[in-house]
């Protein structure tokens, strides 16, 4: 991901690059159009602001991720199959658990490594699982005041690793506000 070995990349021009003012997170503005029907006192679309989104680009999330020291030796980039057998006369059992050992993962591995290469390029390619997920957050214990953090998890580490709050395998990208009417 440095860009060493690889001609048509330059770090220092990555299109998604985050902003360091910012520390990585972006404010949008939501605004949604609410039609209103031809009968009604004021026809037509209006525009409403519908809260702020915070949100970080997922280039720069994904880059800072599989560069980390800590967290790179975990991580799988080529996919395998897992086979579990209980005697040598047993038929040998495929074993399903990890992203990574999944036949679409193998598939999407195998098509990449199939395509034709970026002209320079010696950089190794490889599939990466991004897995999203989110829930409700009570912002504080005396109202009614709530946030929907989106997180993203890499699916090429294990479930034992990213089960473990203290692996930190969850990455902030985004902070959905609830609408109020």
């Amino acid at each position: 991901m440095d860009g060493e070995g690889c001609e048509s990349v330059n770090k220092n021009s990555w299109e998604d690059e985050w902003d360091g003012a910012l520390g990585g997170w972006i404010k949008t503005p939501i605004k949604i159009k609410v039609p209103f029907h031809k009968r009604t006192l004021h026809p037509g679309q209006k525009e409403f602001n519908a809260g702020i989104l915070h949100h970080r680009k997922l280039t720069s999330v994904i880059r800072e991720k599989i560069t980390q020291p800590s967290i790179h030796p975990h991580l799988h980039f080529e996919p395998y199959k897992l086979f579990w057998q209980q005697q040598d006369d047993i038929e040998p059992v495929q074993v399903h658990g990890e992203l990574y050992t999944s036949e679409a993962f193998i598939e999407a591995h195998r098509d990449l490594q199939d395509s034709p290469q970026e002209p320079g390029c010696l950089l190794p390619r490889f599939v990466l699982g991004l897995m999203f997920a989110s829930d409700g957050t009570q912002l504080t214990s005396f109202s009614t005041a709530k946030l929907w953090p989106i997180y993203l998890m890499i699916g090429n580490e294990s479930k034992d690793r990213r089960s473990k709050s203290s692996c930190h395998a969850f990455e902030h990208v985004a902070y959905l506000e609830t609408v109020r009417v």
